[in-house]
């Protein structure tokens, strides 16, 4: 005990180099997780079965492996008739350059009314726009700076998310 009073300062010394050295030769974290992805549910548990009956099906459908991303239109005083309208024309914008964004499927209430109640809040300030894609082997990054590109024009305030976005914001 005598000893560790005595070189209190040549311990903390040690400790402080100790965390020094760890610090600088920790891995990069964010390329970690770009590069090796999260972690996964091991095989023969519930989860991972039910996931690989998820992609079997999305295959059968001719959809690959899908990831969903929503597209979120928000007005703070409510979503009018000129807001509707620019947001029916970035939908077009969608369709018109879908395969280029490897967007698979578009649900959206313009094209399916029924959904009105799902896809619009009850205060009318915010609509979703549901995109199922396909990334395959592309840059997510990229992907997205086309997606607000192809929609760019509209007015109404917008934004897209997803599990792949977050992931990226995360990594930034």
């Amino acid at each position: 005990m005598k000893f560790i009073l005595k070189a209190r300062w040549l311990i903390l010394v040690g400790w402080v180099v100790l965390i020094t050295v760890l610090m600088v030769t920790q891995p990069n974290m964010a390329a970690l997780v770009r590069d090796k992805g999260v972690a996964n549910v091991p095989d023969g548990y519930r989860s991972s079965e039910a996931s690989h009956l998820l992609d079997e099906w999305q295959k059968q459908d001719g959809k690959g492996s899908s990831s969903s991303t929503a597209l979120v239109f928000y007005n703070k005083d409510g979503l009018t008739k000129q807001d509707k309208n620019e947001i029916k024309h970035g939908i077009q914008e969608l369709k018109d350059h879908q395969k280029a964004l490897g967007i698979t499927d578009i649900t959206n209430v313009f094209d399916q009314p029924s959904l009105k109640q799902q896809l619009i809040s009850k205060n009318n300030k915010t609509m979703l726009v549901s995109l199922n894609m396909t990334l395959g082997n592309k840059d997510s990054i990229q992907v997205t700076k086309k997606l607000y590109a192809a929609i760019k024009d509209v007015s109404v305030d917008h934004y897209y998310t997803s599990d792949w976005m977050i992931n990226n914001d995360t990594m930034e």
